[in-house]
């Protein structure tokens, strides 16, 4: 019996480091969007495939997430369904924390606030049988090895945020929005060197870029083993903080708040 067709994510990679992610049905020649930075690569992508534009998704406001908005909707009216906030006025279907939408039959998106990054950013954890995993458009809270730079928020928020992205299934498939991998497992491996998973990814990750593929989707199993955010009780790890700041951290938020300003000056 041959395998159900599923839904395809397709990375388009814009500026220097950014993906928009692309989500194509196998058989309605339908497409959402998710995070236009930029319109071009978009357009182009959806001629050549022939697909119609279903609609918009969007994680929070910062500019390469949202900059070929304006131009994608000149050409393309569809729902833009992201977060509440006034420097995103084109959002015209706002949602929030536990929402819930169909995508198509059997893919649905439940909404997760997950501040930290920006105060409204959210992500899409999708599920259904179009899947071939549970999913999650995670922006820019959780990268692989890696998390998001705190722009306006708080450690203890963007903790909470990881916190509950590392309890979602195992399985679940994490598909950020920039090719960081090889600079954050360079970073995690300063601090864990003797992790052998994550010296396995980084064999792995070299060989990925260096065919030119994306390094994502990550998943949740993978990232407990190999994200320094996600492993603030380690004994290695939490070793090699006492050595660069010359005393151990109190708790797992302090280790959290030590990591993320090392890695703000790597």
């Amino acid at each position: 019996m041959p395998d159900v067709q599923k839904i395809d994510f397709t990375p388009l990679p814009i500026l220097s480091t950014n993906y928009i992610w692309i989500l194509s049905h196998p058989t309605l020649d339908e497409a959402y969007v998710v995070d236009p930075g930029d319109a071009e690569p978009v357009l182009h992508f959806l001629s050549r495939r022939k697909l119609k534009l279903k609609g918009v998704l969007i994680t929070h406001s910062h500019n390469d997430h949202i900059g070929g908005l304006k131009a994608l909707l000149n050409t393309h009216s569809v729902p833009v369904i992201g977060p509440a906030c006034e420097r995103i006025p084109l959002v015209d279907h706002p949602v929030g924390e536990g929402d819930t939408f169909e995508l198509w039959a059997d893919c649905s998106a439940r909404v997760m606030h997950l501040p930290g990054h920006l105060p409204e950013h959210i992500a899409f954890s999708l599920e259904g049988s179009l899947l071939h995993a549970p999913s999650l458009m995670c922006g820019d809270v959780i990268f692989s090895s890696g998390c998001g730079r705190i722009f306006t928020g708080t450690p203890k928020e963007l903790k909470t945020s990881l916190d509950r992205i590392a309890a979602l299934p195992s399985k679940t498939r994490l598909y950020s929005s920039h090719e960081y991998t090889e600079t954050n497992i360079a970073f995690a491996l300063e601090l864990e060197p003797n992790n052998e998973m994550l010296e396995e990814k980084r064999i792995r990750v070299a060989k990925m870029l260096l065919d030119s593929e994306c390094s994502l989707p990550t998943n949740v199993a993978t990232e407990k083993s190999t994200n320094p955010f996600l492993r603030c009780s380690e004994p290695e790890l939490i070793a090699s903080l006492k050595t660069k700041f010359d005393r151990e951290p109190r708790n797992e938020l302090e280790t959290f708040t030590w990591l993320r300003k090392l890695k703000d000056q790597y």
